[in-house]
């Protein structure tokens, strides 16, 4: 509980607003201008921020400046801090138990180590269904597991909100996620 605490003091977050996080480079396989999107979308709900844990690639440099920061700049997201993206280099224990909820919109994936970590930490999960993800998360049981070929943002929206305004099922499962990876 103290980790929780010190996790969110450092990202300067209330202990009573929401994270919505996620970790993955900041390449455009892992489309975090979904995560963009969800925030827009969500902006009604005042007590959510988002959090995104990736490295900086070059290689990825204009994508995420064009389809990423850009767009959260012009919403003012950055400024206000409803949205930080922190290169925390090998240093994701710092944040991650700040997470309320672990949100993965990659289009492309293996089985993403940082799904397993935030499984393991307890954590309820909205993600897309790539690669073996189906296989690790149980839709209905450690979160929601929406299409990444038929992306639609209202789904992954209403599964979120769910989420949001209930604090029992986000523990439900976290508890059955850290099971299923142990």
């Amino acid at each position: 509980h103290s980790q929780k605490k010190n996790a969110k003091k450092l990202l300067s977050i209330n202990k009573n607003e929401i994270v919505i996080g996620t970790i993955g480079n900041q390449v455009s396989s892992k489309s975090h201008e979904r995560i963009i999107s969800l925030a827009k979308k969500l902006h009604n709900y005042k007590n959510l921020r988002f959090v995104i844990l990736g490295g900086f690639i070059k290689s990825n440099q204009a994508y995420y400046y064009e389809k990423v920061l850009e767009p959260a700049n012009k919403l003012g997201f950055i400024k206000n801090k409803k949205l930080q993206i922190i290169d925390c280099k090998d240093k994701v224990n710092n944040y991650l138990p700040a997470f309320d909820i672990f949100v993965l919109t990659s289009k492309y994936e293996g089985l993403p180590i940082a799904l397993v970590e935030a499984m393991a930490a307890g954590l309820s999960v909205v993600s897309t269904d790539v690669g073996s993800i189906k296989n690790a998360l149980k839709n209905n049981t450690g979160g929601y597991v929406v299409s990444s070929e038929n992306f639609d943002i209202n789904v992954f929206a209403k599964l979120l909100i769910k989420l949001i305004k209930n604090k029992n099922l986000r523990k439900k499962f976290g508890i059955n996620n850290n099971i299923i990876v142990r």
